[in-house]
Formats: C-alpha cells, structure tokens, sequence
C-alpha cells in the first residue's frame, strides 16, 4: 500500500475521541491562528484581489465561506481565498 493511501486510511478511520489532549489543543491553537491572520489580513488592499479571484473563478457549488467578508463560492475557492488571507500579514504560530 502505498504512503498515500496508508495516511488516507488512517485519517478516515480516525475519531476526535482518539486524539490525545495535546494534539487537540495544537490543532485549536493552528485554527485560531489562521482565523486571526485571514481577519487581520482581510483589510489589506492585496486580499480583495485574492478574494475577487475566488468569487469569479467558479468551481462548482457556492458552499464555503469566504473569511471577512462572508461571500459564499466552492469549497476549493474558499480554501484559495481563505488561505491566501491567512498570509497577508505573514504570521505563523510554529510552536
């Protein structure tokens, strides 16, 4: 089996309940942290390009959410235009 489908695999049988209390702290804090940089990068003149990309590239159903100003467009534009904000201020927490 190939790495890809062993990680695969081990993902989807996975449940919240297995994790351990640190590796769910550390994905909270890896979530607020991208929250926090996607709102505070969303005033910033070069994320309306981003997110202007995301409402006109279409891509399928508008079901996600774009962060700031709550457009909804396809999951994988929101992932482009959520991630490209969650680096406008180019932080990272990497503890």
């Amino acid at each position: 089996m190939s790495t890809t489908r062993t990680l695969a695999s081990y993902l989807s049988n996975l449940n919240y309940e297995d994790l351990p209390p640190a590796v769910i702290e550390k994905g909270k804090v890896a979530i607020l942290d991208v929250v926090g940089n996607a709102i505070g990068g969303y005033p910033l003149r070069l994320s309306k390009t981003f997110l202007d990309i995301a409402k006109t590239s279409g891509g399928g159903r508008d079901a996600a959410t774009l962060i700031g100003d709550g457009s909804k467009v396809s999951v994988p534009m929101a992932a482009f235009g959520n991630g490209a904000l969650s680096t406008m201020l180019d932080y990272a927490d990497h503890q």
